[in-house]
């Protein structure tokens, strides 16, 4: 376990219009990407925060950020059943880590409220 607080941070693309349970799914997929479980002590629960990105280039940017840190990331990629294109890139999460290195990227970006 570890003693610094972990944070985990979904990043949606906000452009693509997709519905509510889209954008869960998506998300769910992307964070079981980063081959990372949140692993915590009582007391130091880990947190995760859903922000958004205005389109597919902000995306990829924020994921090579994270490589070159060595922040776990996981990137989904539709398939294209439903309601985007197969290929598109719809949503990154990025950690769980320490959440100083997560904000250090993530900082400027806006919650999702929907």
């Amino acid at each position: 376990m570890t003693n610094s607080k972990q944070k985990l941070v979904i990043v949606l693309r906000k452009d693509l219009g997709m519905s509510p349970g889209k954008l869960i799914a998506q998300a769910i997929h992307a964070a079981s990407r980063t081959g990372k479980i949140m692993q915590y002590d009582e007391g130091n629960e880990p947190f995760c925060i859903v922000c958004y990105v205005k389109k597919e280039k902000d995306l990829i940017t924020l994921g090579e950020k994270a490589a070159i840190a060595g922040i776990p990331f996981g990137l989904q990629i539709d398939a294209g059943h439903t309601e985007v294109e197969k290929g598109t890139l719809t949503v990154l999460a990025i950690g769980p880590d320490d959440e100083e290195k997560v904000n250090a990227i993530t900082k400027g970006l806006q919650l999702f409220k929907g």
